[in-house]
């Protein structure tokens, strides 16, 4: 790798996250750009980043996400911001559905413009999700929607 190269990768991943296993991820990914474009035999650049960069964002989930339907983006968007507010790697279904119905109360002036899921709903779109590997689900399939 050039110096430029892992600066590079840094700012990347500063930019979105924070996450070192982001990049990471990168990093690997401009290895094999490299590897692709060199033989095997080359120094990581900066170009080699931004390629990996662009192919790692305009990935099959990041296509999924951008193409959710609005409540499959509520569900998410409440997820994300019930494991940031525990700062754990999980939450549970009850507490995402809890959530949800919070942010379309704060989100919305008129009551009928936008509505939490239900229950049902949150478990097909929760299974959607996982059908997909967007999320990992720990719950057993129950017919008793």
């Amino acid at each position: 790798f050039s110096a430029q190269a892992v600066t590079m990768a840094a700012r990347k991943v500063a930019a979105y996250s924070g996450d070192v296993r982001r990049a990471l991820q990168i990093c690997a990914r401009a290895t094999e750009v490299c590897a692709a474009r060199t033989g095997g035999d080359g120094v990581v650049s900066i170009a080699d980043v931004n390629s990996a960069h662009r192919r790692l964002t305009a990935s099959a989930y990041l296509s999924a996400v951008e193409h959710a339907a609005p409540l499959e983006r509520l569900v998410l968007v409440a997820l994300c911001c019930e494991l940031r507010a525990r700062r754990k790697e999980s939450a549970s279904l009850e507490d995402v559905a809890r959530r949800s119905s919070r942010l379309v109360a704060l989100a919305s002036d008129d009551a009928d413009a936008r509505r939490a899921p239900t229950h049902a709903e949150l478990l097909d779109i929760v299974e959607r999700f996982a059908d997909a590997r967007l999320l990992s689900a720990d719950y057993e399939k129950r017919d008793d929607r």
